[in-house]
């Protein structure tokens, strides 16, 4: 009889390349520890082709370029509690390398460029995020930038005059945040400025260096993931998720 693991949380993160998709999820296993949560690259799942097609890694601009049916299937057993043996492409060469298991953790971070490109994928998520650089590129805005609108959050990353960089935090389905006021005391010259629904904050605006603007926005996302998916990210003990460190720290 196969054993499975308790059915884990699934979290998309969503963007173009070069977006930060892969940095974020990096930066929320490191947040909530490896031991409760592990990182998934969707964009493994490129069509395998022929000896003279470009590598993998730079073929799947379009959903038409990646195995979707294959993402959803392991995706479909993940949340069953039960682990996956799935395809790498290696970052380096963009060729197809051996492939590897994925065990169930208590929270799954995937992130990719179509991972909200069906409605198939749609479903399977407890949580999504979508991380809009502003890029201008024909095949993001045809094929990446519409998974936007499907989105829980979406970080609009901008540049501002006079500032670095401003970040935008969009929540399309609002939770309760923590108090932001001891976040923005420990951020140094970034500044949140908060618009709050009922629900919770609607808009997050952070403004600022970007380094350090970068790094409130990756606890804030984090922070928003684990109380989204609440109650299931139960799972990770409180010390881990009320106690985390700012990444690098």
């Amino acid at each position: 009889m196969t054993s499975r693991s308790p059915r884990p949380t699934l979290c998309a993160i969503i963007g173009d390349h070069g977006s930060g998709k892969r940095r974020l999820a990096q930066s929320i296993v490191a947040q909530l520890g490896a031991a409760h949560c592990a990182a998934l690259a969707l964009d493994d799942y490129a069509v395998p082709r022929g000896p003279d097609a470009p590598p993998p890694a730079r073929a799947a601009r379009t959903p038409h370029d990646a195995s979707l049916a294959l993402m959803a299937q392991h995706l479909r057993l993940l949340r069953q509690g039960e682990t996956v043996f799935k395809p790498v492409v290696d970052r380096t060469s963009g060729d197809f390398s051996a492939p590897e298991f994925v065990h169930p953790t208590a929270l799954i971070v995937a992130h990719g460029l179509h991972g909200l490109a069906s409605p198939e994928l749609r479903a399977l998520w407890d949580v999504s995020v979508f991380l809009d650089s502003g890029t201008a590129d024909a095949e993001a805005q045809r094929f990446i930038l519409p998974q936007r609108d499907r989105a829980d959050l979406v970080v609009l990353r901008r540049a501002v005059p006079g500032r670095a960089v401003r970040y935008e935090l969009r929540v399309a389905r609002p939770v309760p945040m923590p108090n932001l006021d001891a976040l923005r005391a420990d951020a140094d010259a970034t500044v949140l400025q908060v618009s709050s629904g009922a629900a919770g904050p609607d808009v997050i605006a952070v403004d600022g260096d970007e380094q350090q603007g970068r790094a409130v926005v990756e606890r804030l996302v984090a922070e928003y993931v684990v109380r989204r998916a609440a109650p299931r990210t139960a799972a990770i003990p409180a010390e881990v998720r009320s106690a985390r460190p700012a990444p690098g720290a």
